[in-house]
């Protein structure tokens, strides 16, 4: 991967997408990958939480939002998991 602005696309990809440039990154880059995905998740619980105890939103305008975030939340496990794979089939047997 030569740039943060094509790790920028490959995250923000299509699932199908995401799968087959995932084929063309190095260990490195996959580990990279789910570093920052897993951090985006993270980020992602914490916004819901503070949506959540917030006063000042409907809660209509909350549950639109947090299911929102949810859908995202999903979309990154659903990556993170084929990352995972990929690991395990970049790492040299023994």
């Amino acid at each position: 991967m030569n740039s943060y602005k094509t790790l920028g696309a490959v995250i923000d990809s299509k699932y199908e997408d995401f799968v087959e440039e995932c084929k063309k990154l190095s260990a490195g880059e996959v580990q990279n990958l789910i570093f920052v995905l897993s951090h985006t998740y993270a980020d992602l619980a914490l916004r819901k939480d503070v949506i959540l105890a917030g006063t000042d939103i409907s809660l209509e305008e909350k549950q639109n939002t947090v299911l929102k975030i949810y859908a995202e939340m999903q979309k990154i496990e659903d990556k993170v998991i084929h990352l995972r794979k990929r690991a395990k089939e970049l790492t040299p047997k023994r």
